[in-house]
């Protein structure tokens, strides 16, 4: 997974623009982007994690606190990929809104 200072910066950032804030045309390729980034991070680590609970649960011995710790890890993970999920839908319609008014500038 991306380091949680850049992953905190892009969601921060991210959802400054989705509520106003301005954006150049290329700031909102490359959130997007880093965004569709960061949900494949964020996928293939809850693939990583399911992957690791199968492993355990065929495993002879081993300890529930382990299966429940990584069950916690799968819920967060796909908590914040469905935010990310929801902030990329809100940025494209964002996108769209300022794409609108750069095309008609007098209006």
């Amino acid at each position: 997974m991306p380091d949680d200072t850049l992953e905190l910066t892009l969601t921060r950032r991210l959802r400054e623009v989705v509520d106003g804030a301005a954006a150049t045309e290329g700031e909102l390729r490359l959130l997007t982007e880093q965004a569709e980034g960061l949900a494949r991070s964020l996928a293939a680590a809850i693939a990583g994690s399911e992957a690791q609970l199968t492993a355990l649960m065929t495993e002879h011995g081993s300890s529930v606190a382990a299966m429940a710790a990584e069950l916690r890890r799968v819920e967060r993970l796909r908590d914040e990929l469905d935010d990310l999920r929801a902030d990329l839908r809100a940025l494209g319609n964002r996108a769209r809104t300022l794409r609108g008014a750069w095309a008609r500038p007098n209006a």
